[in-house]
């Protein structure tokens, strides 16, 4: 790829400043704990929701709180009329992320306005770097060169092949445009999970996969506010009192995405949030709330939502780890006991004794809300962040 089109291994320099890391990364014994974030920053071009979106304000929260990470991955840092990007990775700089990529911007003759709004910060080194288009989008998402952005990071001798995402939005102004809508996702899934095929042929068994960001699908029930909210797209539309007369079962969506992830069973696909889930599915993520002293809910935020959003309580964003089904031999001792077939060429250096474990710490995904006090808006975005640790020697 160009390297106009995509910034690719950048380093912001020789000398690198690394927070609460005094160490060699090749003479380190211990296991290290490696943090890995995705958040939407909800920082599109000109356009504002309320009285204001406080883009550049939040800008400045954010230093604030990626202090503790590792690995950072961004949705909605859209270009164009703004310097968004610029400050972003300023601020990255300035807390020790050396290593960047992000969305490529649009060509002369193509048709976007913006780019994809991806942008990937590392505490570690980006090896390689590459993005991926999506050819279907409608709407709004047209004009943006929305897709994946791929980094496969070096993270002590082993590799994170890390996908970071923002799917199509949905529209509701029709229930047309609205089924549209989840058909033009589901397009995007099929390409999304063939990339990531492409991309992780040449992986080692202990390498890792990781994908992230906003994929615009709930995996969380509706609840009451968010009833409402399609009972007020019914009285415009009487093509949504289909979600009346069959029930709002609204996990079926995020079920065929892990689906379409699979690639036909070659992926083995587990959404890391689930385990935070209650009753009504996993955490939100979007238009989440807080709880009160005496038990009840509140908006984390009122200035950035719109007001039909509000407290709707959705569960769109995701830390999915995929493993490939065709690589299943970690070392020497455990190739022995094999009953089941191997479809890849078994390489020399597979079959080593591993020396450096490199494992995601399963049990530490986490939402991260990052609510904001004293200020006019009550969050650093309408998206709750997610975090998940590795751990590598």
């Amino acid at each position: 790829m160009d390297e106009k089109e995509i910034i690719m291994n950048k380093s912001f320099g020789e000398e690198r400043v690394d927070i609460d890391r005094d160490f060699e990364v090749e003479n380190c014994k211990e296991a290290k704990t490696v943090k890995v974030l995705t958040q939407n920053m909800f920082l599109r071009p000109v356009v504002k929701t309320n009285e204001s979106d406080y883009k550049y304000e939040r800008l400045q929260d954010l230093l604030q709180v990626i202090q503790n990470f590792d690995i950072l991955c961004f949705q909605e840092v859209f270009s164009g009329l703004n310097s968004h990007k610029p400050q972003l990775l300023t601020v990255g700089k300035k807390a020790g992320f050396n290593y960047y990529c992000h969305s490529s911007k649009p060509g002369y003759f193509e048709k976007y306005l913006t780019d994809g709004g991806l942008v990937n910060l590392s505490r570690y080194p980006i090896v390689e770097s590459d993005e991926e288009v999506y050819k279907k989008a409608i709407g709004d998402c047209s004009i943006a060169k929305k897709g994946v952005l791929f980094s496969k990071i070096d993270i002590n001798g082993n590799h994170l092949y890390l996908f970071n995402t923002h799917l199509q939005a949905n529209y509701y102004s029709s229930y047309d445009l609205y089924r549209k809508c989840i058909n033009t996702k589901m397009y995007q899934l099929k390409q999304l999970a063939e990339y990531i095929e492409s991309k992780t042929r040449d992986m080692k068994p202990d390498d890792k996969i990781m994908l992230v960001g906003d994929f615009n699908i709930s995996s969380r029930k509706f609840n009451s506010h968010t009833i409402a909210q399609f009972k007020g797209y019914a009285e415009q539309d009487p093509g949504y009192n289909i979600f009346f007369e069959e029930g709002f079962n609204t996990l079926m969506e995020a079920e065929i995405m892990k689906k379409i992830l699979s690639e036909d069973g070659l992926f083995s696909v587990k959404d890391l949030k689930e385990r935070l889930g209650d009753e009504e599915g996993a955490p939100a993520t979007f238009a989440g709330t807080i709880e009160l002293e005496d038990g009840s809910k509140a908006p984390a935020d009122t200035a950035l939502m719109s007001q039909k959003d509000l407290m709707t309580e959705q569960s769109l964003d995701y830390i999915f780890i995929l493993e490939r089904n065709d690589i299943c031999f970690k070392s020497q001792e455990d190739s022995k006991d094999m009953t089941y077939p191997i479809t890849n060429i078994i390489k020399d250096e597979w079959l080593l004794p591993k020396q450096k474990p490199f494992t995601v710490k399963e049990d530490t995904i986490r939402v991260e809300k990052f609510l904001i006090k004293d200020k006019k808006y009550g969050a650093l975005s309408d998206h709750f962040g997610l975090s998940v640790n590795m751990t590598a020697l």
